[in-house]
Parts: structure tokens; C-alpha cells; sequence
């Protein structure tokens, strides 16, 4: 379980305190810390991707280095030692989820043009269909926030 102020607003108190003893594990504050910023860097590229322009292999670039950070957190939080199985699978899922939005982002920057070559919308197709990755983004490829 992450600490509440992942999930939280500042200045509102966890639903669940945590106390020496009380049987809740918690992930460490050092890795609640990495997936805040990793989490407002990626909110940040996402504010970013609505107002660029389609096609730019930059900012594509970018939201799928965001998207691999995430991911990387949430795998370190995976691995942290005497999770229940339960937090195990949901925090392996979010990781898997943000690894295949990244690689979406990543043939995005790889193959977008901007003009009226073959460009993601053409390639978008030919890539795998995967469960979960899609469920990130809208129909035109940006992600939901």
C-alpha cells in the first residue's frame, strides 16, 4: 500500500494511519518520493501532449521517457519485501500498463512525421493489440489524464 499522500491531497490525512506494528506494510518513503516526482514529471508531459502539435516526435519522446520512469517506480514498489500478494498484482499491472503506453510513445516518436507521410496513424495498426495499454489513451492516441 502506498502512503497516503500518493494518493492523497496535502493536508489530508491517509485513510488508513500507519503505525509500528499495526500489520500495514508500506512501500518506503523513498520510493513514495521517486513515484511523486516520476508521477508529476509524467503529469507535466501529459499537460504538454494536449497542447503540442500531432506529430511531434519530441514531445512523443518525452511522454514515453515519462511513461518508462513510472513504470521503473512501480516495479521497484513490486519488489519491495512482505507486500500482499494482492498489492504484488496491483502494482505489477500499473507497471505493465505504463511499459506498453512507453512503447507505444516510443514507435510514436519513432514513426510520426507531423505531415502527410506514413506516420503513427498509418503504423498505429500494425502494432499489437494489448490489454491495458489502450485503456490509457483516447481513440487519438493521447493519453487520458
Amino acid at each position: 500500500m502506498l502512503a497516503g499522500a500518493a494518493f492523497g491531497s496535502p493536508g489530508w490525512l491517509p485513510a488508513v494511519r500507519w503505525r509500528e506494528g499495526s500489520g500495514v506494510v508500506m512501500v518506503s518513503e523513498r520510493l513514495v518520493l521517486r513515484w511523486e516526482a516520476v508521477y508529476r514529471e509524467y503529469g507535466s508531459v501529459s499537460a504538454l501532449v494536449s497542447v503540442s502539435e500531432p506529430g511531434d516526435r519530441v514531445v512523443a519522446e518525452r511522454m514515453a521517457r515519462a511513461s518508462r520512469n513510472v513504470a521503473a517506480v512501480w516495479r521497484e514498489m513490486e519488489s519491495e519485501p512482505d507486500l500482499a500478494w494482492w498489492e504484488v498484482a496491483s502494482l505489477g499491472a500499473a507497471a505493465q500498463a505504463f511499459e506498453y503506453q512507453a512503447r507505444d510513445w516510443a514507435a510514436r516518436a519513432k514513426h510520426d512525421d507531423g505531415g502527410g507521410g506514413t506516420g503513427w496513424r498509418e503504423h498505429r495498426r500494425a502494432l499489437p493489440a494489448v490489454s491495458g495499454a489502450h485503456a490509457l489513451m483516447r481513440e487519438d492516441g493521447v493519453p487520458h489524464v
